[in-house]
């Protein structure tokens, strides 16, 4: 082990050797994560490294954890540091943030309506056939897709759930897909441990629906599919690590959900509860 006094670090510090590199601390995960209070914060994991020292994970020394309370609501700093035999260290940060119930969701769609307060854009759709400008593949915005040759969207009343999203392509299997939006890039690191979730009723075609999230064109995540199986409401739960694999930044999220019929061939689906979750 090579726990040392403050004494011995000073030490080492002022007759430390001039080739002595530094050691390098990595953390495992995001550097900001959120909990709902009451749940138990679980340590990411972290790495620390020296080229002459070797493996120094075990000397890592956390700040902190004493002070993070999860049922308090507010904002915890953890310091990660370790100091190689020279007296040479390397420290990390990672901010705790607790929230209450209440802000541990972001709806985009509920109840019949677009949640106009975050997602003020409203919902709009990109189809190949709608040309503006000269410019293939624009977008039609809050009129149920009526500028849009190949897609469609309306509220309608459905018998289990009430007003919920309902969704339509033609069947030509054009490029189309709808999206939620926000005028400004949000900041939803915050749910980097968390889940975009909603639910969805396939009503024609082939249950089969993919997506991605925007974070300001062309900065976005891969697509993602989901097969369905048919048969009546089901939940749909993406990890939001899952978009950042694949290149979304969550620190300026402007496209809450982008989704589209995979076949997009005469399908018809409904969404209702689309959320970003803790």
């Amino acid at each position: 082990m090579l726990f040392r006094s403050r004494f011995e670090v000073d030490y080492l510090r002022l007759f430390q050797d001039p080739t002595n590199e530094p050691p390098e601390l990595t953390l495992v995960g995001p550097s900001r994560v959120t909990l709902v209070t009451g749940s138990d914060f679980e340590e990411p994991g972290y790495l620390a490294s020296d080229r002459e020292d070797g493996d120094l994970g075990s000397e890592v020394t956390i700040e902190g954890l004493e002070a993070l309370d999860p049922d308090a609501v507010g904002d915890y700093v953890l310091v990660y540091s370790v100091i190689d035999s020279g007296g040479l260290e390397a420290s990390a940060e990672r901010t705790v943030s607790v929230v209450d119930q209440a802000s541990a969701q972001l709806a985009l769609f509920s109840d019949g309506e677009i949640n106009l307060g975050v997602w003020d854009q409203g919902i709009n759709a990109f189809d190949e056939e709608l040309v503006i400008n000269g410019q293939a593949y624009a977008s039609c915005s809050n009129d149920d897709g009526a500028a849009c040759p190949n897609i469609s969207w309306r509220v309608v009343d459905d018998a289990e759930r009430g007003p919920v999203l309902e969704i339509e392509h033609s069947n030509r299997e054009k490029v189309t897909g709808l999206y939620v939006q926000s005028s400004q890039g949000l900041d939803l690191t915050s749910y980097s441990n968390g889940s975009l979730v909603f639910d969805v009723h396939y009503r024609l075609g082939t249950p089969s629906i993919s997506l991605k999230v925007g974070c300001g064109y062309p900065c976005e995540s891969g697509v993602i599919t989901r097969e369905l199986s048919g048969a009546g409401w089901e939940t749909v739960t993406i990890p939001v690590a899952s978009f950042v694999d694949r290149g979304l930044d969550l620190s300026k999220v402007d496209a809450g959900l982008v989704i589209w019929a995979t076949e997009r061939n005469g399908d018809v689906f409904r969404l209702d509860k689309i959320r970003w979750s803790l």
